[in-house]
């Protein structure tokens, strides 16, 4: 999220959830980059449920919900890029989509200060 322009947006999909972030054509391909770290770092913390209390992907702040074991798949789009999280088990899509939706409002009200800084931002 400090990508100069960034805006997150969350969607409820038929498996999970979408965590949409969008910026400037200029600043694209550097949230691009940020978004697949993020995902990557949620699939190291989050796909065998294994994370504590460790926020979901990319930071958070104390006493945030903890989505349920779940992966993460990022979709390249011209203005930045999506992850789409699916929990492990189905059972826990309502569980993960509150979690997710929760991280999305702090990360647009807060930001993200764990997301790794690329060269040359």
């Amino acid at each position: 999220m400090d990508v100069p322009g960034t805006k997150v947006s969350a969607a409820d999909t038929a498996s999970g959830e979408a965590l949409t972030f969008t910026t400037t054509t200029d600043q694209a391909a550097a949230l691009r980059a940020r978004v697949h770290a993020m995902a990557d770092m949620h699939n190291l913390h989050h796909a065998s449920g294994e994370a504590g209390h460790a926020p979901m992907a990319g930071g958070g702040r104390p006493g945030m919900t903890m989505p349920p074991p779940s992966r993460a798949a990022v979709e390249d789009l011209p203005d930045g890029a999506r992850i789409e999280v699916t929990p492990n088990d189905p059972a826990d899509v309502q569980r993960l989509q509150a979690a997710v939706r929760e991280h999305a409002a702090q990360m647009q009200e807060h930001g993200c200060g764990m997301m790794p800084a690329q060269q040359g931002s």
